[in-house]
């Protein structure tokens, strides 16, 4: 709703609302019209996107979206078909609900992601996060151990410490036919 206005109008980008409930709509044409921009609705649910839809965006952007339990598989489904359909980013704002949270750590292993505090002092006190997700970085998970130089040494060192469990290994080599 108020964020698809606020992008049309401030970024000059076509933005397609999205919503379950098409009670939704008369409600974003009457802003829009109010603010003089156009958006496109979609009545759709979460698991009604398919890949052909959403390979039509580049962005996601959602706010206060992963309120009950199931919308954490909803949206983690959601999120892998958007990679595969080529959208670059997701957005998604949240008061911090136990959902979202749990969202949020079960990305860990599949997307890259970082989660930012957002605060709002005035008027009502409110704070939340925000959820980033890059499909476009296939790197899921920062290394928690580096090894430079992949010689004789180097590369049985990296071999062996990513062996072992819980470990993630980032090589570098000058010569790039080492990392291959």
């Amino acid at each position: 709703g108020l964020t698809a206005i606020y992008c049309t109008k401030k970024f000059d980008v076509k933005v397609t609302g999205c919503d379950a409930d098409e009670d939704v709509f008369h409600y974003l044409d009457a802003h829009a019209e109010l603010n003089d921009v156009k958006i496109k609705a979609l009545h759709k649910k979460f698991e009604k996107l398919d890949t052909k839809t959403l390979s039509e965006f580049d962005l996601i952007i959602g706010g206060d979206i992963c309120f009950w339990d199931e919308l954490n598989d909803t949206l983690f489904k959601l999120f892998k078909r958007a990679k595969k359909a080529g959208v670059k980013k997701a957005i998604i704002a949240d008061p911090q609900r136990q959902p979202f949270i749990d969202l949020c750590a079960r990305l860990d292993d599949h997307v890259t992601h970082e989660v930012w505090d957002w605060s709002l002092p005035k008027p009502t006190p409110a704070d939340g996060d925000v959820l980033v997700v890059d499909f476009k970085n296939t790197m899921t998970k920062k290394a928690n151990i580096g090894v430079v130089g992949l010689a004789v040494m180097g590369f049985n060192l990296a071999r062996n410490l990513a062996s072992r469990e819980g470990s993630r290994v980032a090589i570098y080599n000058h010569s790039v036919e080492k990392t291959n």
